[in-house]
């Protein structure tokens, strides 16, 4: 299956044109503003170096990969879904619900799929979490939480990088940059959205934050989400607390595995160099094959995104949101 891919930023060149390979997709085009790097991309991997993202949506290709600025995912992944064609577009899945909801219509009236770049949904750690909830280990849910931090993590000065510090662009700085995937965690374990959210931010006043938390209020249990480029020491571990035990998995929230997972204080289970976008390609290539995966579809990238919005909601309030 011929897979496009647009822009050729550096987390499209380091960490999914490498795992391509295998993957059930043949790179067939790529699109750069950047003519120069196009070409020399697509003479490596014989593919078709296009001059605009018209060129590629009419390159005869059966699926994309969007990780352009946030702004853009909306009328991008668009102009594919409506040619019929695959999408798995990066997080954050678009900067209102409106906008995801069109889309998912959109991928749903076509017939074809749209996905999300949630990598940790491919962490090994939390298919075992997952099993341990279903046998009911730790009892009843009460609280989750989770972090993903680190002094600088998500700040960008290289000038192509450049626009997640431009709150029309990126909005929103380290929930956009970390936290997103940290909530997705969440809501996976919890098994849909939350009823409300309370937010706070610092600075309070700034869509580009250094530090963002988002308490999230089910029926029956709470959880938290921490994302911050202030953090010198971050402890980026997810954990899950029940009537019964605690789930907890070290350093959870990465770009690697380089985790252990622990029930109630047992270590029981080590967790080392496994390709999270490897295994994220794969479940894409399953999904347009009709194979139920753990990929993240539109659905919920929505809710994320209902998530994040309803937060900044209100930190401006000072109010906990109900969601829609």
């Amino acid at each position: 299956m011929k897979i496009g891919i647009t822009p050729l930023g550096n987390h499209a060149l380091r960490r999914i044109i490498p795992q391509i390979k295998d993957s059930g997709f043949e790179l067939s085009a790529v699109y750069s503003r950047d003519e120069d790097k196009a070409g020399e991309i697509a003479k490596q991997h014989n593919a078709l170096a296009c001059s605009s993202l018209d060129e590629l949506c009419n390159s005869g290709i059966d699926a994309v990969y969007i990780s352009s600025p946030n702004s853009l995912h909306y009328s991008q992944a668009k102009k594919f879904l409506e040619k019929n064609i695959h999408v798995l577009l990066e997080k954050q899945m678009t900067l209102s619900k409106q906008e995801a909801d069109d889309l998912i219509d959109t991928a749903r009236r076509r017939g074809v799929i749209l996905g999300v770049g949630f990598h940790l949904r491919f962490h090994p750690a939390l298919s075992r979490i997952l099993e341990l909830m279903r046998r009911e280990e730790i009892g009843d849910l009460l609280r989750i939480s989770g972090m993903w931090c680190g002094a600088g993590s998500s700040s960008n000065t290289d000038e192509k990088r450049a626009w997640w510090n431009k709150p029309e662009m990126a909005g929103g700085g380290s929930v956009m940059g970390t936290g997103v995937h940290v909530l997705d965690t969440i809501i996976k374990i919890s098994g849909g959205k939350p009823e409300r959210v309370y937010g706070w931010r610092h600075p309070k006043e700034s869509t580009i934050e250094n530090t963002f938390l988002i308490d999230l209020l089910y029926s029956r249990h709470t959880a938290s989400m921490l994302s911050s480029r202030e953090v010198e020491i971050p402890d980026n571990s997810l954990s899950i607390m029940g009537t019964e035990g605690l789930i907890l998995s070290r350093n959870h929230f990465s770009t690697d595995t380089d985790s252990s997972l622990y029930l109630n204080g047992n270590k029981i289970g080590d967790f080392k160099g496994i390709n999270m976008y490897h295994k994220e390609l794969e479940a894409f290539r399953n999904e347009i094959d009709g194979k139920e995966t753990l990929l993240a579809k539109g659905e919920d990238g929505a809710i994320v995104v209902n998530v994040v919005n309803s937060a900044v909601d209100s930190v401006l309030s000072g109010k906990s949101i109900a969601l829609k």
